[in-house]
């Protein structure tokens, strides 16, 4: 389908187009939501059919927007500054030594990225805990931020392509990353750059704060699972054990998973 003849090639498009027989609220897209989540998750999961899926969601700004709304001025400040406690707190605790393990990653003699400059592309920056407490900046909105407001400015402005809550019952948030005619991206000047780990680190981190005690698994769709497979941030999570390589689909796989009566 096209619109004046013009093919809307854009990853959102097409990840709409290929979950949308799972969006709805009737028992058949209630099946195909197990369905899909059964494939990311294998094995076969309860059949538990409290699942929630959302697309390109904003899961940290939006929790800290409800915090935030309708309070005093005053309110507000004190409220940015505990959030940003809480949030230094979590990725010490969590991700403290991702700067230490990128480091060794590089230069491990079975990396096949061993000899490849750029795994850390601004390394007195990315995931450097000396830079964060260079500066003391609390929650804000604006991209350009030192210190801990260029972590906290990265959890703001992450997008999860799919966002998959498998409920109580199986106490998973599934987060899917969507690649249509493009490559992973690296954004050198971020406290965290690979785009990959920024939504795992994002969404680990927003999980300790609600909390609700789902477990982060993320998953990729794509062209070329082979190319994607082969890419360093792939390769680093995957070493990590934060992803598992029969995570990464095909777009054509998950249609077939979600056609199949």
């Amino acid at each position: 389908m096209s619109i004046v003849g013009i093919h809307n090639r854009t990853e959102n498009n097409k990840t709409a187009n290929t979950l949308s027989p799972a969006l709805g609220i009737d028992v058949r897209h209630e099946e195909n939501r197990l369905k899909l989540v059964r494939e990311i998750l294998k094995p076969d999961i309860s059949t538990d059919k409290k699942i929630e899926i959302e697309l390109f969601w904003y899961g940290f700004r939006d929790y800290v927007h409800a915090v935030l709304k309708d309070r005093e001025k005053e309110e507000v400040e004190q409220e940015k500054k505990r959030l940003n406690c809480i949030i230094r707190e979590s990725y010490k605790n969590q991700f403290g030594r991702l700067h230490d393990q990128f480091v060794r990653y590089k230069s491990d003699k079975t990396s096949k990225f061993k000899d490849k400059k750029g795994v850390l592309p601004n390394p007195d920056i990315n995931y450097n805990i000396n830079y964060l407490d260079s500066v003391d900046v609390v929650i804000e909105k604006s991209r350009k931020k030192r210190g801990w407001g260029s972590l906290a400015s990265n959890l703001m402005h992450t997008e999860i392509d799919i966002v998959i809550d498998t409920g109580d019952h199986n106490n998973a948030l599934l987060i899917g990353e969507a690649k249509a005619e493009s490559s992973l991206s690296v954004t050198g000047d971020h406290f965290l750059p690979h785009q990959l780990l920024r939504q795992y680190v994002a969404t680990s981190i927003l999980m300790s704060m609600i909390p609700c005690g789902r477990c982060v698994i993320p998953f990729i769709v794509c062209d070329k699972p082979k190319n994607i497979r082969n890419s360093e941030q792939v390769d680093f999570m995957v070493k990590m054990n934060w992803l598992r390589t029969n995570r990464i689909f095909s777009w054509e796989y998950l249609e077939d998973v979600l056609s199949t009566s």
